[in-house]
């Protein structure tokens, strides 16, 4: 093995017009996780939460955050989640740094990497 192949993984992204190769590779990486319950997952662009997802007649919501709206538009953000209280069942905050979890607490309930794929089992469960 070549040493620069150790421990590292590599994937191809393709993202969307209006996301980071980091959004977008968390969105399908959620996408797929749900899909593994037989489920049909969706992901929106421009409207809605990144993913949702229906179960028992209700539709969820997943949101990605890296963090770069929190600083730059906090009241929009409030807004957006305030919405969300309304379209969705649930709607769950991916922050894809630990460091994020304390500021995104108060707009619902926040996933981390390391609690993502619980989470959702726990969802299907």
């Amino acid at each position: 093995m070549h040493a620069a192949w150790g421990g590292c993984a590599y994937y191809w992204v393709r993202k969307r017009y209006n996301e980071s190769k980091e959004h977008a590779f968390f969105c399908f990486l959620i996408r797929d996780l749900i899909r593994a319950h037989d489920t049909t997952a969706f992901l929106n662009v421009n409207k809605g939460a990144d993913i949702e997802f229906f179960l028992d007649n209700k539709c969820y919501g997943i949101d990605i955050e890296t963090g770069s709206i929190l600083g730059r538009n906090p009241v929009y953000l409030a807004r957006r989640y305030a919405e969300y209280r309304k379209w969705y069942a649930q709607c769950f905050i991916f922050v894809t740094k630990k460091k994020l979890k304390g500021a995104y607490a108060k707009y619902g309930h926040v996933l981390t990497r390391a609690t993502v794929r619980k989470e959702i089992e726990g969802i299907f469960g």
